[in-house]
């Protein structure tokens, strides 16, 4: 009897929730990668294929038959220590169908997702009468990029990649983080949906146009989710201040070229005053639990603020959970606050290395953070340094700082270090390069 497949090696790819289906074994536990080729894997028994070293609650048995393939999983799963397996395997059958061979692969790993995968998937939510449903890990773009640690083109869209691929769907960014072409790179060839929100700070309604098309054309997307006025510090005012860049996020939404349209702001009446509109879909408000950074009230008032803007039907997603880094010795304690909030919907998040996206994660995922992870995340905190020498003194990042940290003294420019949240507003706005954040 002819053999037409005998020998041969068959790939059959299936997404099922954080698993896929491919021609070799991959294992991934987050602090390593380990791959273990099946190729050659043939014999007239059965052959016992242990899980990788150090891979935790696996088993694998894959049993191969001259003519004939079985494939028994015997899922010893951990919940919540596994994030994504893909399982490959090499098919020797005699007259035995590609097509069988892939149906049959797509029930085994179907169940397998089923039978280990649900308790390592994030929550989501929808943002208000969005109608956008979001991961309640929101990655924050400021952070990586060449306003903060500056990462390399690469280095930061493969960083933005792997969150992606972990299952997060909700990426932050603003015209002056300068992070649109790492987030277009990140995207090439990425099957999945990605919800981006954006910022600008124009004011009149060209500037804003302006700036609405190049997020288009840097991202190079059909449209953005959600496009915020960036507004930090402005008070209830700003939607008349700034009535002409608002028209012109409405009209875009209009167009399609904007789904929703939002403010980012770190002040207690602005959510309120936005709450009260109905041009506003979302609200992107600063809180962390020891107020750092809010403007006008306490942490319970923006606290309350967040509940009544969700109650209205907003959107609201949280920033500056960890304080702009001064969290960092808590990070567990400063997220979950956040991230039980009344009205809280997502939560952005900045990270700098795998390490810290991994951190971020398992908190996120309710799992336990191994004390390898802490001290590998373990870092100083960034200070925002001020180049003497070089600033003139001319007072722009200070009109730009949001916290009211930043003050002129003997014609340069000096930092109140208790109220600096370190948001790096105002790095981009000095025309003399003389504020880095190290």
């Amino acid at each position: 009897m002819p053999r037409p497949f005998a020998g041969n090696s068959y790939q059959c790819r299936i997404v099922a929730g954080n698993l896929r289906l491919q021609y070799q074994i991959f294992f991934r536990d987050h602090r390593t990668t380990y791959w273990k080729s099946l190729a050659g894997a043939r014999s007239s028994g059965s052959r016992e294929r242990p899980s990788a070293r150090g891979a935790p609650g696996l088993s694998l048995r894959y049993v191969e038959l001259w003519g004939r393939i079985d494939v028994v999983f015997n899922p010893r799963f951990m919940p919540g220590r596994c994030d994504l397996l893909m399982v490959c395997l090499r098919f020797a059958g005699a007259g035995i169908s590609h097509m069988v061979i892939c149906i049959f692969s797509t029930i085994c790993i179907y169940v397998f997702s089923k039978v280990g995968g649900t308790r390592t998937r994030m929550k989501t939510a929808v943002l208000g009468r969005t109608g956008i449903e979001v991961t309640e890990f929101c990655l924050g773009a400021l952070p990586m990029g060449p306003t903060q640690a500056d990462l390399s083109l690469d280095a930061a869209s493969e960083l933005i990649r792997t969150a992606l691929n972990e299952g997060i769907n909700f990426i932050d960014t603003a015209e002056s983080y300068k992070t649109y072409p790492h987030i277009r790179q990140a995207l090439k060839g990425f099957e999945g949906k990605a919800i981006i929100a954006t910022k600008s700070p124009a004011s009149s309604y060209e500037d804003m146009e302006r700036s609405v098309r190049a997020a288009l054309d840097e991202l190079q997307v059909p449209n953005i989710d959600i496009f915020h006025l960036h507004a930090p510090r402005a008070t209830r005012t700003v939607f008349v201040e700034r009535a002409g860049a608002l028209q012109c996020l409405i009209d875009y939404k209009k167009k399609g070229k904007i789904r929703s349209v939002g403010i980012s702001t770190h002040v207690v009446e602005t959510v309120y005053a936005a709450l009260e509109r109905r041009d506003i879909d979302v609200i992107f408000p600063l809180i962390n639990k020891t107020g750092m950074g809010i403007i006008g009230g306490t942490v319970e008032d923006m606290a309350r603020a967040i509940r009544a803007a969700a109650e209205a039907g907003k959107g609201v997603y949280a920033m500056k959970a960890l304080a702009g880094g001064h969290l960092i010795d808590d990070v567990e304690g400063a997220l979950n606050f956040v991230r039980n909030l009344p009205g809280v919907m997502s939560v952005a998040v900045g990270v700098v290395s795998v390490q810290e996206l991994e951190y971020d994660l398992r908190v996120f995922r309710g799992q336990t953070v191994p004390d390898h992870l802490k001290a590998a995340c373990k870092r100083e905190t960034k200070k925002l340094v001020i180049i003497q020498t070089v600033c003139r003194g001319c007072g722009t990042c200070v009109k730009t700082c949001p916290n009211g940290a930043l003050y002129l003294e003997g014609g340069k420019v000096s930092v109140d270090r208790e109220r600096c949240i370190l948001c790096g507003y105002c790095n981009p706005v000095c025309p003399e390069f003389a504020l880095r954040l190290a």
